[in-house]
């Protein structure tokens, strides 16, 4: 029998000036199982280049509790760039 995941929130840190509209920031289903990959995407809908800060730009925290970090992943200190149409794709194990 899987367990279900506990409640997360996955935050994004982005630097534009897209409207959050523009930007789809989902995970790629609703409900992953205990032992399972989580995977979100970045989609740049926007007319707009999005500039990442670092190859990860996202932090995962405990939903009631959102001062507890769950997982930050080491990043590389690089700007990423996302043009029109671009999607960029994380996993965390």
């Amino acid at each position: 029998m899987y367990k279900k995941f506990f409640p997360l929130f996955f935050a994004l840190l982005v630097f534009t000036q897209v409207f959050a509209q523009d930007i789809e920031f989902k995970p790629l289903k609703k409900v992953f199982n205990k032992g399972e990959k989580v995977c979100f995407v970045l989609v740049n809908n926007s007319d707009a280049v999005i500039y990442l800060p670092n190859s990860a730009p996202w932090v995962v925290f405990e939903k009631e509790k959102p001062e507890n970090i769950v997982y930050s992943p080491v990043a590389l200190q690089v700007i990423t760039t996302l043009k029109k149409g671009d999607k960029k794709q994380w996993c965390w194990e």
